[in-house]
């Protein structure tokens, strides 16, 4: 199984792709940077997990599409109390806009984000439409887990550590793993880090139990609707 970033479209998994993705992980390894255990594929349940919104009434939602209303409204509470406390933020996003526009994370952050907040995406599609270099808007056209060339990127930008990191990508248990890992390595002090999918694919999913919840506070938003889930980890 080839371990590269999509960008949040819906894939469907089964037990044999995930026991296939989680061939070299091994269970309760502690991690130095916020995970506390790895889980084992076997651990996989499609009881526990795994279902697919399509009921587009649910709630009163527009639960049909991937990245939900109320997911735009928890990404944009989050991104406006980090904006009350820090004058200037850093946003790392990691699958750009794949929905339109105006139903997409990226919309959330770039329209309402200061014209001082520093804003980039990576993804595996030229998003450079998007750059805006007077409002500090940028994008990289990369695979996620090229980290050397990305963080290079990063650093010519002038950036040493990131504010918010959205993960949004290919939802393999091994690819979030890798961008949890190298990302959240230089995530400011009270950083957040917002993962989408976290109901409906297994990568997600398990990297929110993951999360050494003594170094990050963590919400699960969500999990009792039909929605493909949000999650939040906020370092402590």
């Amino acid at each position: 199984m080839n371990i590269v970033p999509t960008t949040g479209d819906m894939y469907m998994y089964t037990t044999h792709t995930v026991i296939e993705d989680f061939v070299n992980l091994k269970e309760n390894i502690v991690s130095e940077n916020g995970l506390s255990k790895k889980y084992d594929c076997f651990q996989y349940n499609d009881q526990e997990y795994g279902w697919y919104p399509t009921d587009s009434t649910a709630g009163g939602r527009n639960y049909n599409q991937e990245f939900s209303i109320d997911n735009q409204e928890i990404v944009k509470k989050h991104l406006l109390q980090s904006m009350e406390k820090k004058n200037k933020l850093v946003i790392v996003e990691i699958g750009v806009c794949r929905n339109p526009y105006e139903l997409s994370s990226t919309s959330i952050f770039l329209d309402n984000k200061r014209d001082t907040d520093i804003y980039i995406g990576i993804d595996i599609n030229d998003k450079s439409h998007l750059d805006n270099l007077e409002k500090y808007i940028y994008t990289i056209c990369s695979l996620s887990e090229n980290i050397e060339f990305v963080f290079e990127k990063i650093k010519e930008i002038g950036i040493n550590e990131i504010d918010i990191l959205m993960i949004d990508g290919y939802h393999s248990i091994n690819q979030v793993y890798i961008e949890w890992e190298n990302y959240t390595k230089i995530l400011a002090s009270n950083g957040i880090v917002i993962i989408h999918d976290t109901n409906a694919h297994p990568g997600p999913y398990f990297l929110v139990k993951s999360i050494d919840t003594t170094l990050y506070d963590v919400y699960k938003y969500l999990s009792d609707v039909v929605d493909w889930g949000i999650s939040v980890a906020i370092k402590k």
